[in-house]
């Protein structure tokens, strides 16, 4: 029975060594996980410093972007203006100005080449463009039947459209 115990003391003695080395190995693995965290949080950390930094580049370029368009459609609108500053320079109309600031041609009714587009301020709006009679222009006497006109809603001018 001695023998039996002491068998089985020098077993369980033999095992707690085996688990102590296997304690000890757990031990260091368990550091270099710690270490290896340690050099990940780290490089996280530089990652998102980059990120913040590639953030701020990133919206400083469409700044000046949003800012080159702009310039570009302010020039754009300008351009136009002066084209329709030309088209009316070109027009053989008269024009005067409104007390409101609106042009209204001398002659009472302009020839246009467009139905859908004024001729005096290149208004292309068609809630705004009007087709009235013109009781001037005669086509049929009996029954009576009338030319037609357009009235610009914006400028108030009148045309009719040529055909050529």
């Amino acid at each position: 029975m001695v023998d039996k115990k002491s068998q089985t003391l020098k077993e369980n003695e033999k095992t707690i060594e085996e688990l102590k080395i296997e304690n000890d190995l757990l031990k260091n693995q368990l550091v270099q996980k710690e270490h290896e965290k340690e050099i990940l949080e780290t490089k996280i950390d530089e990652l998102i410093r980059e990120i913040a930094q590639n953030r701020e580049i990133i919206l400083e370029q469409e700044k000046t972007q949003i800012k080159e368009t702009s310039s570009k459609k302010k020039a754009e609108i300008q351009g136009k203006k002066v084209k329709k500053a030309k088209k009316k320079e070109d027009s053989k109309v008269t024009e005067e100005f409104k007390p409101d600031g609106r042009i209204a041609a001398k002659d009472k009714i302009v020839e246009g080449t467009s139905r859908r587009k004024c001729p005096i301020c290149g208004n292309s709006n068609t809630h705004l463009i009007r087709e009235v009679t013109d009781k001037s222009i005669i086509i049929l006497d009996y029954p009576k039947v009338y030319g037609k006109k357009f009235v610009c809603g914006e400028c108030g001018a009148n045309w009719r459209v040529v055909n050529d």
